[in-house]
């Protein structure tokens, strides 16, 4: 019986007796749940709290039967697939808006089921965006250059994939009713924290790719209220395998590294370094859009857990000792230049969610080497296994069509002034005369109003 402070024996806090418990038999401070008669006032013997646990109990169920569908901007990635897979497991209605870079095949285990939906396009293409988001009842945004490597490539390439992206979908939610937001942050903004960080630490990106996902949080941030409900989730480095793989990640590399060559080549070993298997990245997300708006708004969580900080070095210690039992694997030590050193504290996403994770580091590995085994992969060294060598095939794309994506929007509040709706008068003319004026980006997000109107 825990009987003082945040009391949440047996997960659920069964038996607290002081403090904020949550659970069976909460007798004194916030309780929650039967039996908890002075919890914030609400009714004689818990009833309210009572009648509470049972909406929220049936909340997801009800949503997931008549909501609109979820729609997740990036879904054909890494994390993506895993959580497509997970909604449409759970009964959820799932719409994926992805430029499919990596083409279908990370996908086609869903195109058969009626509750998947793909609209090709990229979350910058104005129409596609729209027509992506129209009905959605939330959304999920994973979209955009992921890792310090892919974003050095190009700061507009970058900012635009990144930012841009983002201020353009959260217009497009906000435009079209949509609700919900969950985001896909880092826990790279904490770039170098010679003590463990939280939610409440201090932000410290030493990196474009860490700048850029701070930036898309306070722009998400600032705008949450009560009828738009966003979290921020800081994903810790992710590992695992995928439906579109990926040897860019460091467990994954070291794995790719000691089962084909037999060498792992470890940079900056005393470096720590928080990691979460990408099932349970998916399972995050999954809990944050079951769980109660209310409590989820303007949120910010860190996703992993304490049981997965380790130093880079540790984890080259792990993956040798997993690999050896089938060849001999010996490490390298190179010096690096990457800075970035922090530990993550996980306490609030397991108080707040009951969230763990339930692939530690060891299975992860074993799991990229059966893949491996198995014959799933090609060589890990190939383009397609990593985010710069595609960002790099990318960018000749985005130079080119840059200008292209903006003409729709320019196009549609033009059209809205003429149309006979005002012939140039009324609310669409201040529209158009900031399209033309503003500059690209900001011509597209100002112009987004036109544009929803017209379709």
């Amino acid at each position: 019986m825990n009987r003082n402070g945040n009391g949440k024996g047996n997960g659920k806090g069964n038996g607290a007796t002081n403090g904020n418990g949550h659970g069976n038999g909460a007798t004194n401070g916030n309780g929650h749940g039967p039996g908890a008669p002075h919890g914030n006032g609400n009714g004689t013997n818990g009833r309210a709290h009572r009648k509470r646990g049972l909406m929220e109990a049936v909340r997801p169920l009800l949503l997931r039967r008549w909501a609109g569908p979820i729609l997740v901007v990036g879904g054909g990635g890494y994390i993506g697939t895993h959580v497509v897979e997970q909604l449409l497991a759970q009964g959820w209605r799932v719409r994926v808006l992805d430029r499919l870079l990596f083409g279908k095949a990370p996908l086609q285990d869903f195109f058969g089921n009626p509750r998947f939906e793909l609209v090709e396009g990229d979350a910058t293409d104005i129409l596609k965006l729209i027509e992506a988001m129209q009905g959605a009842s939330a959304v999920v945004h994973l979209a955009g250059l992921v890792g310090d490597p892919a974003c050095a490539v190009d700061e507009s390439f970058t900012r635009h994939a990144n930012v841009f992206a983002t201020r353009l979908i959260k217009k497009a939610a906000q435009s079209l009713g949509v609700r919900r937001f969950v985001f896909a942050s880092s826990c790279s903004v904490y770039g170098i924290n010679p003590a463990e960080v939280s939610e409440t630490s201090e932000v410290n990106p030493v990196s474009l790719y860490a700048r850029t996902k701070v930036e898309s949080e306070r722009e998400l941030l600032s705008d949450a209220d009560e009828d738009f409900c966003v979290t921020t989730l800081r994903f810790a480095t992710v590992f695992g395998h995928s439906r579109r793989p990926r040897f860019d990640l460091v467990a994954n590399l070291f794995t790719a590294q000691a089962v084909n060559d037999g060498r792992i080549t470890l940079m900056g070993p005393s470096q720590w370094r928080p990691f979460v298997h990408v099932r349970d990245l998916a399972r995050a997300i999954v809990a944050v859009l079951d769980a109660d708006p209310e409590r989820m708004r303007g949120q910010v969580f860190n996703v992993g857990d304490r049981r997965l900080n380790m130093t880079i070095g540790q984890l080259a210690r792990l993956v040798q000792e997993s690999v050896s039992r089938a060849r001999r694997v010996e490490v390298v030590e190179l010096p690096s230049k990457d800075l970035r050193n922090y530990a993550v504290s996980f306490e609030k996403i397991r108080r707040e969610l009951g969230f763990e994770a339930e692939t530690l580091m060891e299975a992860g590995i074993e799991e990229i080497v059966a893949e491996f085994t198995k014959g799933t992969y090609g060589h890990y060294r190939d383009a397609v296994y990593s985010n710069l060598a595609m960002t790099k095939r990318a960018l000749s794309d985005f130079r080119r069509q840059t200008a292209h994506l903006y003409e729709p929007v320019v196009a549609a509040a033009g059209l809205r002034s003429r149309d006979g709706l005002g012939n140039g008068a009324g609310l669409a003319a201040p529209h158009v005369e900031h399209v033309l004026e503003a500059d690209p980006e900001d011509r597209l997000v100002a112009g987004l109003g036109s544009a929803v109107v017209l379709l």
